[in-house]
């Protein structure tokens, strides 16, 4: 299994060099491969962390992030300009246990944002955890440096 932000990354949508982009563009440090500790957070339950890593690709004002789910499947193409993006949307990602909440959990992310900020890049999503009969908020957060 991938690392949660993978699975998150939903978005990572966003980083840079910290020199920002006077185009309206983002900022193009936002592209490539970025390593950091995930963290995933299911209402009700113990937060886990783990190590992760996200990859970004730039054109104008969109960053497409794609592996964000722990599988490694999906991307997200986020919006912004600078140093941060915001993305909202549905992307499913494939069931994966999580300890404490379910054997099988499928994970819907519906909205992130990120930000660059002295060469870290900060990710923090949100969407739901859903299965054993049950469904909860999930809060998902990233912070890396490019690997």
């Amino acid at each position: 299994m991938r690392p949660l932000f993978t699975a998150f990354l939903l978005a990572a949508l966003a980083c840079g060099g910290g020199g920002g982009s006077s185009s309206g563009s983002l900022d193009p440090a936002f592209a490539g491969t970025w390593s950091g500790t995930v963290t995933l957070s299911v209402s009700g339950s113990p937060s886990t962390s783990s190590a992760s890593q996200l990859v970004v690709a730039v054109s104008g004002q969109s960053a497409t992030i794609s592996e964000v789910c722990p599988e490694g499947n999906g991307s997200v193409t986020a919006q912004g300009s600078g140093d941060s993006a915001t993305w909202n949307g549905n992307v499913s990602c494939l069931a994966i246990p999580i300890t404490g909440v379910c054997a099988s959990v499928i994970i819907t992310y519906t909205s992130a944002t990120a930000t660059l900020s002295n060469g870290t890049l900060t990710v923090q999503a949100t969407g739901k955890a859903a299965g054993c009969g049950a469904s909860s908020p999930v809060q998902v957060s990233f912070s890396g440096t490019k690997a």
